[in-house]
């Protein structure tokens, strides 16, 4: 696969010129197959290269370049880097003027955003964790109805942070994540993993700590989702 996409790029750059916008989109997918592979450093270079091009052909807050930052922050992220946060945060502003506060894929930079900062451990983060996947989830429960799986997935990501940043009793997590089952139930059926996780979680919450649960958070569906939200949710190129 890395050889088809190596002559692609070879075919547009040579017909459309370096700096063409489809030429970044080729080397957005080899650089996310690079990620899968592990060669973080040439993806991350790649991935640099595409922002850059998609800026200038298109300008700085046109959505596309939303989506090309968000495919380096979650690189980033993935490597521990704090630029992502921020990133992450150009990646929502950009994409709250372009195509509204309201929209699906505002709330996945939402999402991202409330990932990258649930991860610093520091208490104000916390908070504004929860506060980004609370309106993740009003989001989506708004245009895509309160029974689809991804409103499942962000109730599972708002219980994961509250637990971390302490910031819910109990009662009031397991209240979310038997929620999330509840939907995924009603459209997969009992047995699917995705609720027979999610029941997990809600028997060991009281129980995880923080790095547990981090890790546990990583869990969403990925029905429907570009590959930028996958990465997001931990697949990796999402």
């Amino acid at each position: 696969m890395q050889g088809h996409f190596m002559k692609a790029l070879s075919i547009r750059q040579n017909v459309l010129g370096k700096q063409h916008p489809e030429v970044a989109a080729v080397t957005t997918n080899l650089a996310s197959l690079l990620a899968t592979v592990g060669r973080l450093d040439e993806a991350e270079q790649m991935y640099r290269w595409s922002v850059a091009v998609y800026e200038d052909a298109h300008g700085a807050d046109d959505p596309r370049v939303a989506t090309a930052i968000n495919n380096l922050a979650v690189l980033l992220q993935g490597k521990g880097a704090r630029e992502a946060v921020e990133l992450h945060r150009r990646c929502l502003a950009i994409r709250e003027q372009s195509v509204g506060p309201n929209h699906l894929d505002t709330a996945v930079a939402l999402s991202n955003l409330a990932l990258a900062t649930k991860d610093s451990g520091a208490a104000a983060q916390q908070l504004e964790a929860v506060k980004l996947l609370q309106r993740a989830l009003e989001i989506r429960e708004a245009v895509l109805g309160p029974e689809h799986p991804e409103v499942a997935a962000s109730y599972v990501h708002l219980a994961g942070a509250m637990h971390v940043g302490g910031t819910a009793d109990d009662a009031q997590i397991d209240a979310l994540y038997q929620r999330a089952g509840s939907i995924y139930t009603s459209i997969y059926g009992p047995e699917d993993p995705r609720v027979k996780e999610v029941l997990q979680r809600c028997r060991q919450a009281p129980s995880l700590d923080n790095s547990q649960t981090a890790t546990l958070t990583v869990f969403d569906s990925t029905q429907g989702l570009s590959t930028e939200d996958l990465e997001e949710m931990g697949h990796s190129q999402i």
